[in-house]
């Protein structure tokens, strides 16, 4: 009955949000239409089940704690969640903060990563070089994070969800990638304004997209 109730409570607070604008932790997603569909056709989308909402609920709780975590050890985090918003290119993004690190500051993102990721990942290219599309798209909403904010460099906290331990990845930003988000808001901005979907892509599986 306990649990029961707690997740029914979960369930009534699922809530599927209006998306205007292209967002800073999607950008990266390998499937132009979805994009599109995420702008136009957000009333439709699907709630996710129960048991993933979870994963993500606990991924959230476990990001505050090492906020905690890093006051707690004497680091300075401000501006945790601030919305940062690119007019031309219709981009928002919500990093988890800034971090004062021997006196110079560096935007903040923070992922609480199951054990085998937190084995894997060890530097930046660790992220471009995954077989897992959403581990790609970490990369490049830190470099969408890094384009709103004008910085030149992040600092990637992974927090292994069951062991509780801590590994950082520095990645500085990349005039490359930053080319690639660019273009990709582009393209989005231009089917929204003319309500014309990508075409759906052949080569990609179909789950990626749904």
């Amino acid at each position: 009955m306990v649990v029961e109730k707690i997740y029914k409570t979960i369930e009534s607070e699922a809530r599927v949000g209006v998306q205007a604008y292209n967002r800073a932790s999607t950008i990266g997603h390998p499937c132009l239409r979805y994009l599109y569909y995420c702008r136009t056709a957000h009333d439709q989308r699907q709630i996710p089940p129960l048991r993933k909402r979870l994963i993500w609920r606990e991924g959230d709780r476990q990001e505050l704690a090492v906020i905690m975590d890093l006051m707690e050890a004497g680091f300075r985090v401000r501006q945790s969640q601030r919305d940062m918003v690119h007019e031309y290119l219709q981009l928002v993004g919500h990093p988890d903060g800034f971090l004062e690190v021997e006196g110079r500051e560096v935007l903040l993102e923070i992922k609480a990563v199951n054990p085998y990721s937190f084995q894997r990942i060890n530097d930046w290219t660790d992220l471009l070089k995954s077989r897992f599309w959403w581990e790609k798209m970490w990369y490049y909403q830190v470099q969408a994070y890094l384009l709103l904010a004008g910085k030149e460099q992040a600092l990637l906290l992974l927090k292994n969800k069951v062991t509780g331990e801590m590994k950082e990845v520095w990645v500085d930003a990349d005039e490359g990638a930053k080319d690639e988000i660019f273009q990709k808001c582009q393209l989005v901005n231009m089917h929204v304004s003319h309500q014309d979907p990508p075409e759906r892509p052949q080569d990609m599986d179909e789950m990626v997209c749904r």
